[in-house]
């Protein structure tokens, strides 16, 4: 039913709501970048050309998310997983990730500023130097914040959108030329 498949307005935040916050508001009416639900008949929605789309999934209470995660957003897993335990009382240990696939830190160029948050927001393994550039590790920073919280059963997936010609990409084709693509989660 259309009424089931949740949409927001995707605004790079770490703004996360549950289902019932949002249902029965019109898709993309309700600004933030992440769900989460422990409705059955609710299919949860994003779209991404570069940034990470987040699965999360409580195995025990079923409860589960997901997230549009780019540099302005990296940290939303947090407030993703805060927002599991308040509301579907999950555990860290009945958590799984899945972290979807984004641009890689082989193509990720960004701001002098921008690599210095990073390595000193999620550690130095999460920016990178080289050839005179500076880049981050979207993947990497993710996956520091899930594991300094204690979820250790997380799966990555590798491919880069900007190298991968299969793949969206913002930062690949440009503003007027990017497509995006849906990730949808939940039983259709």
């Amino acid at each position: 039913k259309e009424e089931s498949v949740l949409a927001l307005h995707q605004i790079h935040s770490k703004k996360v709501y549950s289902s019932a916050e949002i249902k029965g508001k019109p898709a993309g009416s309700v600004d933030g970048d992440g769900i989460i639900s422990s409705d059955s008949n609710t299919v949860l929605t994003v779209t991404v050309a570069d940034c990470l789309p987040i699965i999360l999934l409580d195995v025990k209470s079923c409860c589960f998310g997901l997230l549009h995660s780019g540099w302005r957003g990296t940290g939303i897993v947090i407030e993703a997983v805060k927002k599991m335990q308040a509301d579907c009382g999950s555990i860290i240990g009945d958590i799984r990730v899945v972290v979807g696939p984004g641009i890689g830190v082989c193509c990720y160029r960004v701001s002098l500023d921008v690599y210095n948050y990073f390595k000193n927001t999620f550690g130095s393994s999460s920016a990178v130097e080289r050839a005179g550039g500076y880049y981050v590790d979207l993947r990497e920073a993710n996956i520091n914040l899930l594991k300094n919280i204690g979820i250790r059963d997380i799966t990555v997936v590798d491919d880069c959108t900007s190298c991968n010609l299969n793949l969206q990409s913002y930062r690949r084709d440009g503003r007027e030329a990017f497509g995006t693509m849906m990730v949808l989660f939940g039983k259709i």
